[in-house]
């Protein structure tokens, strides 16, 4: 009865997406863990004695930490990053590399010091290592006369010359205003967080919401990371999906649908570059002209082809996964754009849902429609014209 009811057209793929979309969240434990430890940074970088004392002006969270989109971010072990922006009271024209130098040397401290050996010098941050989850501190200097919060950063790889080191301007915290002004007050997913037994941190409220684009964006950022899993070079930088997800931000109906409309909207915008022969440039919306997000990639129309490829395929899939809902093709594209892992769980948990449903009688099939509804569990779809449904219930913190 189970795989009857799940082949039928009834929202299989809404119900998947959005389980898998809850499982590539931060857990509660690795939530608290990324506060704790963002906290943690900041005293310890203005601890007495730091090499930084007295300097650090304002520290605050910039890309997916800043507008919500983190995932777990390595494919293969699921460690994730917070990016962190560390606001110093230096002059701006400071040398690149001594900038970068002190924080290391102040985050790497003596030996037997909190994160000695655990601190990794970056050309434009220092990374500090957990387990399953790193940090990585920016170094910026405040703008004077410009829009608020517009900085400095410093570039510095150690196996270049010093000639070969500079600033570029930047305008993260702008961006994550911006971003956050884009997406659609009117089509938010409204999730209860997970019990646990755990006290949450503070500023977590019992209940939040997460918009269908931000939603999305976490999704692609997913299969982006298994298709460059195995690939060297950079990555697409999230910071510019991200900004091009902000720019076409709306209201689809589904998360299904959104994820869609993202997915073509991203094909088309890299296939008119290559079709002109030229390179993307991404833009920050709150600072433009400066502040570029593809100052680094993809650096050559090569690179940018393979996106485009790439980008191509997942448009292929997705519009496969359109014309066919059944189980086996959800679980097998799915599983193909966003790994085994999430889906098969995913798949397990809609499952139960759905056979809870049935078997307890919450389960209602509308024949006209092929519409499953499925009462408080709500997951349902409907498929005729006029036929809403709700969206599964789950955290988005994933589960520990």
């Amino acid at each position: 009865m189970l795989g009857t009811i799940l082949d039928s057209r009834s929202g299989i793929a809404d119900a998947l997406l959005l389980e898998i979309a809850k499982r590539i969240q931060l857990s509660p434990t690795n939530y608290r863990l990324a506060v704790e430890r963002y906290q943690t940074i900041s005293d310890y970088l203005d601890r007495e004695g730091s090499p930084l004392y007295g300097v650090v002006t304002r520290l605050y969270p910039q890309g997916s930490m800043a507008i919500g989109s983190v995932i777990n971010s390595k494919f293969e072990n699921d460690e994730f990053d917070i990016d962190i922006i560390a606001e110093l009271d230096i002059r701006p024209d400071a040398p690149p590399s001594m900038v970068l130098d002190t924080l290391f040397n102040t985050l790497n401290g003596e030996k037997g010091s909190r994160y000695h050996g655990k601190v990794e010098r970056c050309s434009r941050c220092v990374k500090v290592q957990y387990e399953g989850m790193h940090l990585d501190v920016t170094p910026a200097v405040l703008l004077p006369l410009k829009p608020e919060r517009t900085s400095l950063i410093f570039h510095a790889n150690e196996k270049e010359l010093s000639s070969k080191h500079y600033t570029v301007t930047a305008n993260p915290w702008g961006f994550a205003e911006w971003f956050k002004e884009q997406m659609p007050e009117s089509a938010l997913l409204i999730e209860e967080l997970r019990k646990y037994a755990a006290d949450p941190v503070p500023e977590q409220e019992p209940h939040f919401t997460k918009p269908q684009p931000l939603v999305a964006l976490q999704l692609l950022k997913r299969w982006r990371n298994k298709v460059y899993d195995q690939r060297d070079g950079r990555m697409p930088p999230s910071v510019m999906l991200s900004c091009l997800v902000g720019r076409n931000s709306g209201y689809r109906g589904s998360l299904f649908d959104e994820l869609v409309a993202q997915s073509k909207y991203l094909q088309q915008y890299f296939l008119d570059h290559m079709q002109r022969g030229i390179l993307v440039r991404v833009e920050n919306p709150a600072c433009p002209s400066e502040d570029i997000f593809t100052d680094r990639w993809p650096g050559n129309l090569s690179t940018q082809r393979i996106f485009t490829d790439d980008l191509t395929t997942l448009n292929r899939k997705l519009a496969e996964l359109s014309k066919d809902r059944s189980l086996e093709n959800c679980q097998r594209i799915m599983a193909d754009l966003f790994g085994e892992k999430p889906t098969t769980l995913a798949l397990e948990e809609v499952a139960k849902s759905f056979s809870t449903k049935a078997y307890s009688g919450g389960l209602h099939h509308y024949p006209k429609s092929g519409a499953i509804a499925l009462g408080a569990s709500g997951i349902a779809a409907g498929l005729g014209s006029g036929t809403s449904y709700a969206t599964p219930r789950n955290t988005f913190y994933g589960s520990d």
